[in-house]
Order: C-alpha cells, then sequence, then structure tokens
C-alpha cells in the first residue's frame, strides 16, 4: 500500500513540475555541494515494502554533471544497509539520473550493489524537494525498488 502512495506521489509531483515551472527557468547549480536526506520505501518483491532512510552528497563538477555518495538503511525485517558511489547526470530543468554502485550490508554479508534512478530536484527558497525512484539490483538476491522524497539544499 505504502509503496504505491509513494509511486503516486512521484508521478503527481513530476507532472505538477511542468506546472511549476515556466519556459524560462534556469535550473543552474547553485554551489558546488548538495546534501539531502531521503525519506522512502525500499520494496523487495516478494518480501514486502521496509521503511528507509537515507543521505544523499553530491559534488556538482558542473551544471550537467557530479558525483558523491548515497547510504541509505532500510528498516523493520530487512535490516539492510545500503552505501554506494554515484554519479549524477542534471539532464533537463531539475531532471536528474543517478548511476552509481557500492554494497548492501545485509545478514552479517555483504552484497554487491548498482543503482539506476531518476529523481526531480523542486528548487524552494534555497532548498530542495526531490520526489526520486531508483532500482537496485543485488548480486545473486533479489532486487529492490527505493522510492522517496528527499530534502536537500546546497552549500
Amino acid at each position: 500500500m505504502q509503496r504505491t502512495l509513494y509511486t503516486l506521489l512521484v508521478i503527481s509531483l513530476c507532472q505538477v513540475s511542468s506546472i511549476a515551472y515556466s519556459e524560462e527557468a534556469d535550473h543552474g547549480y547553485h554551489g558546488a555541494h548538495h546534501f539531502s536526506v531521503l525519506s522512502g520505501e525500499t520494496s523487495v518483491r516478494g518480501h514486502g515494502d521496509y521503511a528507509t532512510l537515507g543521505i544523499d552528497y553530491e559534488y556538482r563538477l558542473n551544471q550537467r554533471y557530479g558525483i558523491g555518495f548515497v547510504i541509505e538503511h532500510a528498516f523493520d525485517d530487512l535490516e539492510a544497509t545500503t552505501a554506494l558511489a554515484v554519479a549524477n547526470w542534471h539532464v533537463y530543468r531539475g531532471w536528474v539520473v543517478q548511476f552509481g554502485s557500492g554494497f548492501e550490508h545485509y545478514h552479517d554479508e555483504n552484497i554487491f550493489t548498482a543503482r539506476t534512478g531518476v529523481r526531480y530536484d523542486f528548487e524552494l527558497s534555497g532548498f530542495t524537494l526531490s520526489p526520486q525512484v531508483h532500482w537496485n539490483y543485488h548480486e545473486d538476491h533479489h532486487n529492490a525498488v527505493v522510492a522517496g522524497i528527499a530534502i536537500g539544499f546546497s552549500f
């Protein structure tokens, strides 16, 4: 149920973005560093949905590309922590595609993890509000979808 609500929220906010920003809006970066906190849900097919908290740091190389890291923890019965090095491609006016790899610590085991995902950065009075969805590949384990909303700021 929560997964469905997060998915609908992400889709709704992304559609609102076309109304919220006019053609002349500029989504240039406002500092080389960006930090955000994620609240979301990790869904593992056949196993359930798990509350997730995370942090994301990005160093903007220029207006199009950034590098950084993501650390997330899925709670409840999953109890898994994911750490990834990521590359962000700022495609167009708030749209960001993220790629990364790292590991997930799950039941005393480190599992290779690769990620791809998309988010939309709404810029609001010096802060960002970013609905997002990511697909995590786990080597020899079930893959997962992480969806949520992050609040961040540039500095």
